[in-house]
């Protein structure tokens, strides 16, 4: 944090409180009956007491090859939710489809109830998840 003339600036990848330890960025793999996962969105939010709100989330997308990566995630316990919605859908389709996936897609079970877990350490931050399409 950087103060001139009575402003104040925060920089990216800068805010830490005390007793924080340092985010990492954590990479990872989604796949589904082995193929990867694209253009699927990728969010960990933090179950772990300890972090203020504005850092217990955050999500990024996967590549082509099912890869993601997370920049400043810092080391708590963090919920895992996969969800893909049909890009084509219009917007308020969107929001409920996120909100309530359809029974019938395989990433179902991957939003608000998932059992997807990840435990981000200074010297643990990949996180491979094998989906399992709903039955």
């Amino acid at each position: 944090m950087v103060i001139v003339a009575g402003l104040v600036f925060i920089f990216p990848g800068c805010h830490k409180g005390p007793g924080l330890p340092s985010p990492v960025s954590v990479t990872g793999k989604i796949t589904l009956k082995g193929q990867p996962v694209d253009s699927a969105n990728v969010s960990f939010t933090a179950i772990s007491e300890g972090l203020p709100g504005d850092l217990r989330y955050v999500e990024g997308k996967t590549d082509a090859s099912g890869e993601y990566t997370l920049a400043n995630v810092y080391p708590a316990e963090y919920l895992v939710q996969v969800v893909k919605v049909d890009p084509s859908a219009a917007p308020a389709d969107l929001e409920q489809a996120v909100a309530d996936p359809s029974a019938n897609s395989p990433f179902a079970a991957y939003g608000n109830e998932s059992p997807l877990r990840a435990i981000v350490k200074p010297d643990a931050t990949r996180f491979e998840f094998e989906l399992s399409p709903k039955k």
